[in-house]
């Protein structure tokens, strides 16, 4: 036992020692949502599903079958969601991918926060809290972005 290394021999103590890790686990099935302004079509995309499986894609206002390509992922467009939506295969679980109210706050906020760094980004150079003739953007939430990312810049460095 001397000349055993000290591995070798905790690990005799110890008994049967595992030198290799096991392999990860892989993730479950996973969804997300996209959506441009509110009421339009909602963009359903899915990853990690079991591959060339039927997937159900489910919400309040409508739902849709696919099937999901050799890497288990889809994408699907659904033109009336409403609430949350939900993917699932079956005997499969089911998965939420959100809801159409998040989506929209999401892009509100996606929105203002554009609006705010050019708006900033003018303000800083210009001295000014308007927005270039020419490129109004027709979003409010961008609009009203713009207007408190100018008027932050303006009160900061003019």
């Amino acid at each position: 036992m001397a000349v055993l290394p000290p591995l070798t021999i905790s690990a005799l103590a110890l008994g049967s020692v595992t030198l290799f890790a096991t392999p990860a686990q892989s993730a479950g099935p996973s969804c997300a949502m996209a959506q441009g302004a509110a009421g339009t079509p909602v963009t359903v995309t899915g990853k990690s599903f079991v591959p060339n499986k039927t997937v159900i894609v489910d919400s309040g206002g409508s739902d849709a079958s696919i099937k999901a390509n050799v890497t288990g992922a889809f994408t699907v467009t659904l033109p009336d969601a409403t609430g949350t939506v939900t993917a699932q295969q079956l005997n499969g679980p089911a998965v939420k991918c959100g809801t159409v109210e998040e989506q929209e706050a999401s892009e509100s906020k996606a929105s203002f926060d554009e609006g705010w760094q050019m708006g900033f980004k003018r303000g800083k150079a210009t001295c000014k809290t308007t927005m270039p003739q020419g490129a109004v953007a027709n979003e409010e939430q961008f609009n009203k972005g713009f207007a408190a990312g100018a008027k932050a810049a303006v009160d900061k460095f003019c």
